[in-house]
């Protein structure tokens, strides 16, 4: 042991030093423990967060409903393919061709897909026939004379001048025997054939 005064004043005055000299603990180890004290929850609440988000992105959007397409009328439907130019006069036609469609006849005797022509794609045959190119129409409704019998040469003019006088409405009903289309023809919404017979273009029946 050392009793020299001096020495044991060095002693205390090193002691005394090394106390005020101690390195302290890092401030940021510290405070990262006692955050996770204070907070011991705050990684679970973090990681709930996250699930719902994801949750939340990849839920399935509702169904859609599946919409019906809305339901043209027959005439409508089938006179969308129609030629764009003369759009008034093939309106008219169309609407006209409803109303003439409105009450029709039995299922056999149905009209099929009608056809707007124009004039200039029309040969007369007769007063009750026509042509677009290599097909033929018999006019429904009318039997005119032939083109060799009495009135039959003025029928026929007659049939190509009205044909000429706008649109040509065509509804086709099946062929007859010869092979030709059936059909009932309308010019500026009047009925070609109720026309040819007001002016006397019909053959007279047998018997009357």
């Amino acid at each position: 042991m050392i009793d020299h005064p001096l020495i044991r004043q060095i002693l205390a005055t090193l002691a005394l030093a090394g106390a005020f000299l101690a390195i302290p603990t890092p401030v940021g180890a510290e405070s990262n423990k006692e955050l996770h004290t204070l907070h011991p929850v705050s990684p679970a609440i973090h990681g709930l967060m996250a699930q719902s988000r994801i949750t939340e992105t990849s839920r399935p959007a509702p169904p859609v409903k599946d919409r019906k397409p809305a339901r043209l009328d027959p005439v409508r439907k089938q006179l969308k393919g129609l030629p764009k130019h003369n759009l008034q006069a093939a309106r008219q036609e169309a609407a006209f061709a409803r109303r003439v469609l409105a009450a029709r006849l039995p299922a056999p005797d149905r009209p099929q897909k009608p056809r707007l022509l124009e004039g200039w794609q029309i040969r007369s045959i007769d007063g009750d026939t026509f042509a677009v190119g290599t097909e033929r129409f018999r006019i429904r409704g009318i039997n005119a004379p032939e083109t060799t019998e009495v009135g039959g040469f003025s029928a026929s003019q007659r049939l190509d001048l009205l044909l000429r006088e706008g649109p040509v409405l065509v509804i086709p009903y099946g062929q007859d025997t010869y092979g030709r289309t059936l059909a009932e023809v309308y010019v500026n919404n009047r009925n070609v054939s109720d026309v040819m017979k007001e002016e006397g273009h019909d053959k007279p029946q047998q018997g009357k």
